[in-house]
């Protein structure tokens, strides 16, 4: 089993909403937005509250207690057959379900030229052959940003995030989205599954699951969940 579902931040720049939804957050989640300074933040971090939230009661699963893994990363407590994954940036907030190791991360392309600097710390050699390959700006921005959610998407799945170098291993891209995504590493001795979606909404989409079948002839598309209404039909 593996689901992904997205969701707009926007709406809950209405304070009514905003009030409304805070108030159904368990208690680690009210001292997670709170701490946070800027108030577009505490509307990410109250977004991904509300999709976990929306899609956990839709599927009967639990809301809380979660469990935190070694490295931080959260668990259903007594649901050892089931693993989750958040995201957010920008506007969006994304939400991985799957019943393997699972990793997301959404990132908002931002508009610019590619930092020489940055591509040499975080990509391989080869990434950023294929980066400086394409035909313009805009294609390098577009690639630079597809290997950066892939890379992220993978060390969340396993579970290691930023202790492991992001250059350590190395995606094998190909042109253009859908095509077939491989993956050159050491970090985990586990088979993965690496897939990513263009929205054509100036965000990237990507997702990484611990498992070696073959997902690539399986039409998983993300479901948009509209945090309003369903604040509305969990009443």
């Amino acid at each position: 089993m593996l689901k992904v579902w997205i969701a707009a931040v926007k709406p809950l720049g209405d304070p009514t909403l905003y009030e409304r939804w805070l108030e159904r957050m368990p208690a680690y989640r009210k001292d997670k937005i709170t701490r946070i300074a800027a108030p577009e933040g505490r509307q990410r971090s109250l977004a991904a509250g509300a999709l976990e939230q929306t899609v956990f009661r839709s599927l009967g699963l639990p809301e809380e207690p979660l469990r935190i893994g070694r490295w931080g990363k959260p668990y259903f407590a007594g649901r050892e057959d089931l693993y989750f994954n958040l995201s957010h940036s920008g506007d969006r907030v994304m939400l991985a379900l799957s019943d393997h190791e699972v990793g997301c991360d959404v990132e908002k392309m931002r508009e610019g030229k590619v930092s020489e600097r940055v591509a040499r710390r975080f990509f391989s050699e080869e990434e950023r052959a294929m980066i400086e390959s394409a035909r313009d700006e805009e294609q390098k921005l577009e690639r630079f940003f597809r290997f950066w959610t892939l890379k992220e998407s993978f060390l969340k799945t396993t579970g290691h995030g930023l202790t492991v170098r992001m250059d350590s291993f190395c995606v094998h891209l190909p042109d253009t989205i859908g095509g077939e995504i491989s993956l050159e590493q050491d970090v985990d001795p586990r088979e993965f599954q690496l897939m990513e979606w263009s929205l054509r909404d100036g965000y990237c989409y990507s997702l990484c699951v611990a498992e070696s079948e073959d997902r690539s002839g399986e039409d998983i598309e993300p479901e948009w969940v509209d945090l309003g209404r369903a604040l509305s039909e969990l009443r």
